[in-house]
């Protein structure tokens, strides 16, 4: 159940990460606006671009009554073939005797303060990753969960008049 969970956290990034970045080359081409940011704000740009088209997506499968487990694991797959395509076979293509994920010049051009920020969230998503693994104990997942549950059984997304949380995106 926890690898199910991170396997399918793992196919969500992947793909916001590649439909972002495929969303930026159409948008702006090869312009060099992006050459003065760093890594990380690159990185945030391709994932909210990613997460915004894969959302919009959803939102129209949903509407159209295609929500179901299958579409869910067809759409991740889809997604980390993009992600295939856009990250891992670029840097497989590098020149023989390189490191797949060596750090480039954007990684060493982080100043001390980016530095330690990354370190403290880095321990913060440890500690709290490790946290969470553990037995639940409170019960308010049926509430988180009865919305999707609903439209999985319904086949599409739908306002549920007796649960408020229904007509929010």
């Amino acid at each position: 159940e926890f690898g199910i969970g991170l396997l399918s956290f793992g196919f969500m990034a992947g793909s916001f990460l590649a439909a972002g970045s495929i969303l930026i080359k159409l948008i702006l081409g090869n312009a060099l606006c992006l050459a003065r940011t760093n890594f990380l704000e690159r990185v945030s740009l391709r994932y909210i671009l990613g997460s915004l088209a894969f959302s919009l997506g959803w939102l129209a499968v949903g509407s159209a009554g295609g929500v179901n487990i299958l579409c869910g694991w067809l759409i991740g797959f889809a997604g980390m073939g993009l992600f295939v395509k856009e990250f891992v076979l670029p840097a497989l293509r590098k020149k023989a005797g390189t490191a797949l994920f060596s750090p480039s010049e954007s990684a060493r051009s982080f100043t001390l303060s980016e530095k330690i920020m990354g370190v403290l969230l880095a321990a913060s998503l440890i500690l709290w990753t490790t946290v969470s693994v553990r037995a639940e104990d409170f019960g308010d997942a049926l509430f988180y969960l009865s919305l999707p549950n609903l439209y999985i059984s319904e086949g599409r997304v739908f306002g549920y008049p007796y649960h408020l949380h229904s007509y929010l995106p």
